[in-house]
């Protein structure tokens, strides 16, 4: 990772500018006048979080003195400058606001680096100009390992995974049982391994056993409803793979690393609309060479196994979404001090770019699941264009952030933008803005944005739609942007 440099730098030069403001007693209609107190500064800044109260005087000298920076600049913009049309200190104005900018970005990259990798998943480092997994073994598992009675089970699932993939041969055409034979089969292959690069392929082992704890579910489901075209396994092969899972889930568990990924994954619940964002977030970072082709494929089968029902499906989801959760943070740790030269970048912060802009929308989506604060703060980090937001003209960037989480949220509440959006608390500009967007957009924009068809659209929403809608948006205003934001 880049060295990372001093985290208050930036906010001391927003507070160089203000306080040097304050001093000159810049206002909207002179350059400069009788210097500013820090209370009468404060009497005309509007505080951002009650409407119709304004800033206190310590919040006005903490902001000068660099110890704190403000909720929203725009007040403070105001309060010095005037409304944006007062062309007086556009340059100023402009100045002031790319410092604060700058200073968020500066906190939004502390927040970041200092986030701990989330217990469901893995522990993302930087290997050979890629993010890789951490597979480093630990001493406990090492002790785990060298049991002799692990070593009496270790070959007893040998034998049985190695039946279980004879017997599940012609199951290969099967839709509903094809991948038990190929998983048997690798476990086999694992376990016939030395205890050193046993040791090293602890996360493929563990995904394995989700996969085959799996099958053990879906037969069970698959005996209650006869529908089922492929139908249940024979009782020869359930029973093998039955024993298979009995012996090697405590086997498995016994390594204490393994023990603690299971606690974590059973612990955490997480929403299945985020397996697919993070099963494609992993394709996207493969395609763009940050990860190994190994931790893809094992994230890919987590996601794959999590699209299931079933605990194990829970626990491989809550796995894979944990892994994409970290190695986002761990991409946006290594661009927030990387600096904006790319010619000085290293290899993997290009690739770590690459990754998070080609897979913005199941960013945002992962994203989602993240307190607000630390959204905003990944958010600000990974996206440079982020700022734009903050301005209420720049509407190609309003489409750009919320137009894929609306189409992917609402469906087809997207024709009834303007009773929608009546009590979201959204700004009136993009209420009226979105209601434009069934009758503005193109047949090409249709297809990109995966708007409803005319079928939907005629149908109307539901009750429950709209009031998802409501939900959603709500949280949205209230938490992925600052405070007054939207005011100029």
């Amino acid at each position: 990772m880049a060295r990372k440099p001093a985290s208050d730098a930036a906010r001391a030069r927003f507070a160089q500018q203000l306080e040097a403001h304050v001093r000159a007693g810049t206002r909207p209609s002179t350059v400069a006048g009788e210097p500013w107190t820090y209370a009468s500064l404060a009497r005309e800044v509007q505080s951002s979080r009650e409407t119709g109260d304004f800033a206190s005087p310590r919040s006005v000298s903490n902001w000068c003195k660099g110890k704190a920076l403000p909720a929203a600049i725009d007040p403070i913009l105001r309060a010095l400058f005037g409304p944006p049309s007062n062309d007086r200190h556009a340059e100023a104005r402009e100045q002031l606001r790319a410092a604060f900018i700058e200073a968020q970005r500066e906190g939004a990259a502390a927040m970041v680096a200092g986030v701990r990798p989330g217990s469901a998943g893995g522990s993302w480092h930087v290997q050979d100009e890629q993010f890789v997994l951490d597979r480093a073994v630990q001493s406990t598992d090492r002790a785990a390992a060298a049991n002799p009675q692990q070593g009496q089970l270790q070959t007893a699932i040998r034998r049985f995974a190695g039946q279980l993939a004879d017997a599940a041969q012609r199951l290969a055409n099967s839709q509903t049982w094809g991948g038990l034979r190929p998983a048997a089969a690798q476990l086999q292959a694992l376990v016939s391994c030395d205890q050193e690069a046993l040791l090293d392929h602890l996360g493929d082992l563990y995904a394995l056993m989700l996969q085959l704890g799996q099958f053990l579910d879906t037969d069970v489901r698959v005996q209650r409803d006869p529908s089922n075209a492929d139908g249940p396994l024979d009782p020869a092969i359930h029973a093998s793979l039955s024993t298979l899972v009995r012996l090697a889930a405590p086997w498995l568990r016994s390594f204490p690393t393994v023990a603690g990924w299971d606690e974590a994954a059973g612990r955490v619940l997480v929403r299945e609309d985020l397996f697919q964002p993070a099963r494609e977030f992993t394709r996207i970072a493969r395609e763009q060479q940050a990860i190994p082709a190994r931790d893809a494929e094992e994230i890919t089968l987590l996601a794959e196994i999590a699209t299931g029902t079933g605990y194990q499906g829970q626990k491989a989801g809550a796995r894979a979404v944990g892994d994409v959760q970290n190695l986002i943070f761990a991409n946006a740790e290594a661009i927030a001090y990387a600096g904006m030269d790319p010619s000085q970048r290293p290899l993997h912060v290009s690739r770590a770019i690459a990754t998070l802009e080609a897979g913005r929308s199941e960013v945002m989506q992962v994203a989602e699941a993240l307190p607000p604060d630390l959204r905003h703060a990944l958010l600000m980090v990974i996206q440079p264009d982020y700022k734009n937001i903050l301005k209420r003209d720049h509407k190609n960037d309003l489409m750009k952030y919320y137009i894929p989480i609306i189409t992917k949220t609402i469906g087809s509440v997207l024709s009834q933008f303007t009773i929608a959006t009546q009590d979201s608390n959204l700004p009136g500009e993009i209420i009226r803005y979105l209601s434009m967007l069934p009758r503005s957009l193109d047949n090409s924009q249709v297809i990109k944005f995966e708007l409803i068809s005319e079928q939907e659209r005629a149908r109307g929403p539901t009750q429950d739609e709209l009031d998802r809608f409501n939900n959603r948006f709500k949280q949205m205003s209230a938490s992925c942007l600052p405070a007054n934001s939207w005011e100029h």
